[in-house]
């Protein structure tokens, strides 16, 4: 079966938050905002990881993480998630305009603005997103996070 692959390339690096351009399956297709980059990787223990972590205000570790749709109870809604993100829980990609909304979950966005805190159009960007992952629920999908 043909694992679906999400990238995200992280291309920005602000006092609080972390901007990339995320592709399926080799495709552009979105923006994405995230927590303060910590240069966490998922190749270092969970104990480091812990030990670099401010909670609520960090972006999860570069790494390849499997993702499945599940219930989320913050956004009352099923939502794309990512497993076994060492040190972190309940790892979410959802709607939202900037770090603040975050909590260490991955936002998505149609466009950003530069050197902002801050992605735009989050709500067309999630239902881009559901349309291709909808078609492939079925099938493994594997996001992927590395620096450009």
């Amino acid at each position: 079966m043909e694992t679906t692959k999400i990238v995200i390339e992280v291309y920005e690096f602000g006092a609080t938050y972390r901007k990339g351009n995320l592709y399926v399956d080799g495709r552009l297709i979105l923006k994405t905002l995230e927590d303060k980059d910590r240069e966490l990787s998922s190749e270092m223990s969970e104990s480091e990881i812990l030990e670099k972590k401010v909670p609520g205000y960090t972006a999860i570790p570069y790494g390849t993480y499997e993702v499945k749709y599940r219930w989320s109870n913050k956004n009352k809604m099923r939502v794309p998630g990512l497993c076994n993100v060492k040190g972190f829980g309940d790892i979410e990609i959802h709607v939202g305009n900037s770090s603040a909304d975050c909590e260490g979950c991955i936002l998505v966005g149609v466009q950003d603005k530069a050197n902002r805190d801050w992605i735009e159009f989050s709500l067309t960007g999630f239902r881009i997103l559901n349309n291709y992952l909808y078609k492939v629920v079925d099938k493994p999908i594997e996001l992927t996070i590395k620096k450009k």
